[in-house]
């Protein structure tokens, strides 16, 4: 991995040697100039990966020259340094997304310290991006049913509106980390922070620094500073997955975000100002949370100002071929294997099945067909549509092809009975066999007229 570098602006010889020779030794590489003219020329050929920025130039101020690099779209982490008594200049450089900034004289120790956070910040940016980059290819929104013809809707006017708030609801493997990748590229935030964060899969004890950071010693662990995702997300969006499983302390936190725009990291005093979009998305009816007294009213009621329910891939007619053959496409480049489509079987077949999974059952129907198998064609004897003999469906282990003779409705309609039973009648446990939200399952035993159970 080659060394970082950075680019030091200053117009005093003395202080541009000193810093490149200690850079150097901290293992940097260093890039120099004394005026904006020769600064502007540098940074045409090579671009660095963090700027020293001096406020007096002989042709220029630090703050006018930061502006015009946001102005150009560069991003490119500054540092300012400025006089004791210059703290308005400061000011002015962290409005213009400073990454922060060190007064004269220069303590080198500090320097440093700041240089390093302010990297690792851009690191932690940049594999996020990098990760969310290697995801498009696989979480692209494919179909254009009528029910996806409203998702795609209200992506567009979400994402041209100022709501900081949303809430994706649906079942899982429905794509709502799609949805939510979609606004952010459809909004004026494109160009920030996408950071996504599975609510579900952290510690209670590592999920407040997580999101909100911490200051050096809040711990025994915390031997530095450390940025949270809600401060390194700042002017982005955060997608805040599985949120009905965050503690009622973590509510409270999240609250104060949404209303205040504030926060304070672990063992900090200070309030961090920050201007994000929050996607918040679940598969549980947080309705029926609130009633069980697990999640907050007013934190509800914050989050739903605007609300889309993902359909589940059963209702979605023939998008359901439009992404089998996406992710045939996919994997066949994936495992360099040359697959031209699916047969009319196949394709009968997976009209047919529930898809209690939804989109991220067929993905992995298709990666393992694909996998497994040389053909020309996508064949029946190369898909595993069985459901496990356990299962609530009443699948019994059926092979692909041996529905035949039952209809889409049949099946569901029969699901929803042996789910039924199975729990004895309570909606909550059905809901749980089947993987679906209560509301869904609701709608469901309206559709097939199984309202008395």
């Amino acid at each position: 991995m080659r060394p970082e570098t950075i680019f030091i602006l200053d117009d005093e010889n003395l202080i541009r040697w000193s810093l490149k020779n200690k850079l150097s030794k901290a293992g940097y590489e260093t890039m120099e100039a004394a005026s904006l003219r020769d600064a502007q020329s540098a940074l045409k050929s090579r671009e660095p990966d963090l700027i020293i920025l001096d406020q007096n130039l002989p042709d220029g101020t630090g703050v006018g020259f930061l502006e015009e690099l946001r102005g150009a779209g560069s991003q490119v982490p500054v540092v300012m340094l400025t006089a004791v008594d210059r703290s308005n200049t400061a000011v002015q450089a962290m409005k213009l997304g400073a990454a922060d900034y060190i007064t004269k004289p220069i303590n080198f120790d500090e320097l440093l310290v700041v240089i390093e956070k302010t990297l690792e910040s851009q690191r932690v940016v940049e594999r996020l991006n990098r990760l969310q980059r290697e995801k498009e290819g696989e979480t692209e929104m494919v179909g254009d049913s009528p029910a996806l013809a409203r998702v795609y809707e209200f992506i567009r006017q979400v994402a041209r509106s100022k709501s900081t708030t949303v809430l994706v609801t649906g079942e899982s493997g429905t794509g709502k980390e799609i949805v939510a990748r979609a606004i952010h590229a459809a909004s004026d935030r494109r160009d920030k922070p996408l950071m996504t964060v599975n609510c579900n899969t952290l510690s209670e004890t590592l999920v407040e620094s997580e999101l909100f950071g911490h200051e050096k010693g809040a711990f025994t662990d915390a031997k530095n500073m450390k940025k949270g995702i809600f401060e390194l997300a700042d002017t982005g969006t955060i997608f805040l997955d599985e949120i009905g499983d965050i503690s009622q302390k973590m509510q409270v936190k999240l609250l104060r975000v949404l209303e205040q725009k504030t926060f304070q990291r672990v063992g900090g005093y200070n309030d961090i100002t920050v201007d994000i979009r929050i996607i918040a998305a679940t598969n549980r009816s947080l309705e029926e949370r609130v009633e069980e007294g697990k999640f907050r009213t007013d934190l509800y009621y914050r989050l739903n100002v605007a609300q889309i329910v993902m359909p589940p891939l059963r209702e979605r007619g023939d998008d359901i071929l439009q992404i089998a053959d996406h992710f045939l496409r996919l994997f066949n480049a994936k495992f360099r294997k040359s697959f031209a489509g699916m047969t009319d079987d196949v394709k009968e077949h997976f009209r047919r099945y529930p898809w209690f999974g939804n989109v991220r059952e067929l993905r992995n129907v298709i990666e393992r067909a694909v996998l497994l198998h040389d053909a020309d064609m996508l064949r029946p004897e190369h898909i595993e549509l069985s459901w496990p003999k356990n299962d609530p469906t009443g699948g019994g282990g059926q092979e692909a092809g041996a529905t035949d003779d039952l209809s889409l409705s049949d099946l569901e309609k029969q699901a929803l009975i042996n789910a039924l039973e199975k729990s004895g009648d309570n909606q909550s446990r059905a809901a749980k066999l089947l993987k679906i939200t209560r509301d869904t399952l609701r709608y469901r035993l309206k559709k097939y007229g199984l309202n008395n159970h």
